[in-house]
């Protein structure tokens, strides 16, 4: 096999095989410009069971590039504009947050590291169910939408932060426009409450579903939270890949949850920065900040100070809060952390992944590093805060069960199929890492066992076809029957000679096959001299290598190896013969004749002495 490379694509081919003009040209034109690896099924030529496979690394871990700086949210003309035009044709009252992010307040380190902030604006419409007594969103047309509750999502360095525009009617708008308008002349939490007990049921609920959302979605200071929460999920990531990218999925889960916290831990910390320039002000916080918040309430200004620059009580309150609020669901068999961790399981690199104390501290360091602001200096400095974490992350017994030790069993399968296919680790990680070279060749191997291999379950059955058109060619050749077991999970199929004699053989999906024969009696006997040289040859025009599986006769694997030196064929761990005992004098004997052969192709031929006349 051989992988070629042509722009930014890579192929799988058989040896030998040659793209023409046109192929190349539809290559080269791919839409693909940041993909590393691609495995195209058009190819007439490529090995599906090794393209499948490599096919699974195209999903790649972002690393930041060199560029400028793209934020769609410097501004807000682009919105302002929209809702205008809208103004116009519907005349009805559209609620958003005014606010904007200049790149100023994007982190210095990230002003020239290609990332890309994008607004996606989003219409709610208030509706009432009369007949079932709820309120709820609407598209444009009328039709129910279901609110995006995610505040922002971020790819390959792309962060989206959604603006939900709530639309209200002018009956909507009224009753909403009335009741805070008398909210505003009551000022005793009783009357308050008697004020909304009095309430006409419709307009409570429009008036609690509307103001769940303007306060939890439309938040100004929100957007920048958000920014800052995703803005470090991008750093950690980076600091992941290139400073660590052999971790064990044991300790790439638990850094999962340390991401998630330190992404709380940055907005925590930005927010005590605003509470500082904007005098003190308590409703800078973000929600997920509320411990923190009612804390502060109860405290006088100085002691306010000391506890907000207390980075143990903050990193710590801040994990406790997670834990509290989101640790739970984020943990869930089917949640986050398990869809990333088995996405994981598919595309890190396979070499030397290991539990490391070393580089898992080192990434602590990396995902706790902060800017914590002074308010004595007005300044913020760097500062590595892993040191105060109380109690690291533990992987709950749950979580192993539900996925962790599936994400494993797929790291294991994925390099039992490389190495199978011949692609090194080295070839793998140059993969990862952007080095492949233009073309390389990978070394197939097929594994010869004496006894018949455990079946591999596996959906693809491709392997099958390869066996079954050459042993039903030998059968012709012999004037031979036939016979395959088409429900076996192996390629299970005998040859039936004439004189009674059976062959057998037997081939998993992983590249492992065995011969067997009886006579016609259905005594168990060796195959034949032949029956290895066909199987050889087989292998042989596939271009793989053969490697010696787990034979106990000598004899068998005398002949085998027999076989294998006739043929030329690519062999590895091959047993000296010399060295044996139990073979038969016969196959001993053809061993040392093809091996003398051999001997002689490699020796090298003598200069020719020439005389004076021309004569030897």
């Amino acid at each position: 096999m051989q992988i070629v490379k042509i722009g930014k694509t890579y192929l799988v081919v058989k040896q030998g095989s040659k793209l023409s003009p046109e192929q190349i040209k539809a290559y080269q034109s791919k839409p693909e410009p940041d993909l590393t690896l691609a495995i195209w099924s058009d190819f007439p030529d490529f090995e599906p069971g090794l393209s499948r496979e490599l096919n699974k690394l195209r999903k790649q871990t972002y690393t930041p590039k060199q560029g400028a700086l793209q934020n769609e949210l410097s501004d807000n003309k682009k919105l302002s504009a929209e809702i205008t035009a809208r103004k116009q044709k519907d005349n009805k009252k559209y609620v958003v947050a005014d606010y904007t992010i200049p790149d100023s307040e994007i982190p210095a380190d990230l002003q020239n590291a290609g990332i890309v902030i994008k607004r996606d604006i989003e219409f709610y419409e208030l509706k009432y169910d009369e007949k079932n007594k709820k309120a709820y969103w609407a598209d444009e047309k009328g039709n129910k939408k279901r609110f995006n509750n995610t505040r922002a999502e971020c790819e390959h360095g792309e962060i989206t932060i959604f603006d939900s525009v709530l639309v209200l009617d002018k009956e909507m708008s009224d009753i909403i426009k009335n009741i805070d308008a008398s909210l505003k002349r009551i000022y005793r939490r009783e009357d308050i409450k008697k004020f909304f007990d009095n309430l006409p049921e419709k307009e409570k609920t429009i008036y609690n579903e509307y103001h769940y959302r303007r306060d939890n979605f439309q938040s100004g200071n929100q957007k920048h939270f958000t920014l800052a929460h995703e803005l470090k999920h991008i750093r950690n990531k980076d600091a992941l890949k290139q400073k660590a990218p052999h971790l064990s999925l044991e300790s790439r889960l638990k850094l999962m949850e340390h991401d998630e916290k330190s992404a709380h831990i940055e907005e925590a910390l930005r927010a005590i920065k605003e509470f500082y320039k904007k005098d003190r002000n308590l409703k800078v916080f973000p929600k997920k900040c509320d411990w923190l918040v009612q804390e502060l309430k109860k405290l006088k200004k100085d002691e306010q100070d000391k506890l907000l620059q207390d980075m143990e009580h903050i990193i710590n309150g801040v994990s406790q809060n997670w834990d509290k609020e989101y640790g739970k669901t984020y943990r869930k068999k089917n949640n986050q952390f398990n869809k990333q961790i088995q996405d994981m399981a598919y595309d890190i690199p396979l070499s030397e992944l290991q539990n490391s104390d070393e580089d898992y501290k080192a990434m602590l360091s990396e995902y706790y590093r902060f800017e914590v602001y002074n308010p004595q200096t007005g300044k913020t400095e760097s500062k590595d805060l892993s040191s105060l974490i109380e109690k690291d992350v533990e992987i709950t017994e749950e979580q192993r069960k539900d996925y962790l030790n599936l994400a494993e069993k797929t790291v294991s399968a994925r390099q039992k199929r490389f190495k199978t296919a011949g692609l090194a680790d080295e070839n793998i990680e140059a993969i990862y890492n952007g080095t492949l070279p233009e073309v390389f060749e990978t070394k197939e191997t097929q594994v010869v066992t004496e006894n018949t291999p455990e079946p591999v379950k596996t959906e693809d059955k491709s392997f099958k076809d390869a066996y079954r058109t050459y042993y039903q060619n030998i059968a012709k050749r012999d004037k031979s029957k036939f016979i395959e077991d088409k429900k076996a999970e192996n390629f299970s199929a005998a040859l039936v000679r004439e004189n009674g004699d059976r062959l057998e053989i037997n081939a998993s999906a992983d590249n492992h096959v065995s011969l067997g024969a009886k006579d016609r009696q259905k005594n168990t006997k060796l195959p034949d001299y032949k029956d290895f040289d066909d199987l050889v040859k087989l292998f042989k025009s596939q271009g793989k290598t053969i490697s010696f599986g787990n034979i106990r006769t000598p004899e068998y694997k005398a002949r085998l190896m027999l076989a294998c030196i006739k043929a030329k064929a690519d062999v590895e761990n091959m047993p000296d013969f010399e060295k044996m005992d139990g073979i038969e004098p016969e196959t001993l004997k053809r061993l040392k004749i093809e091996k003398n052969k051999q001997d002689n192709r490699n020796r090298p031929t003598p200069p020719l002495h020439l005389n004076q006349n021309g004569g030897r």
